[in-house]
């Protein structure tokens, strides 16, 4: 009697856990919030660097541009804009 009662017990919980796992995906995800003026996240995948001294090179693929950064003034120069392969439109 004890036993049958007990693997009722148990039974139950394990439904009740298995349709708790089976209606997550239907709740609504959370909203996050942003600060003003930022449309998405940002997409530092598609940024390239390679190091070379004091110096630091930065290429985003998204929008094309490249930068220098000096280590030790840790200033950043704009390069330019690579518009299409093999053509590279220096910064003024």
């Amino acid at each position: 009697m004890k036993v049958d009662f007990y693997s009722k017990i148990i039974l139950t919980f394990i439904a009740i856990f298995l349709g708790v796992i089976a209606l997550k995906p239907l709740r609504p995800l959370p909203v996050s919030a942003a600060a003003p003026g930022i449309v998405g996240p940002a997409k530092f995948w598609q940024i390239q660097f390679s190091a070379d001294g004091g110096l630091v090179t930065f290429f985003d693929q998204g929008t094309g541009e490249l930068w220098r950064l000096n280590t030790g003034s840790t200033q950043f120069t704009y390069l330019g804009r690579v518009e299409a392969m093999g053509k590279f439109n220096k910064a003024r």
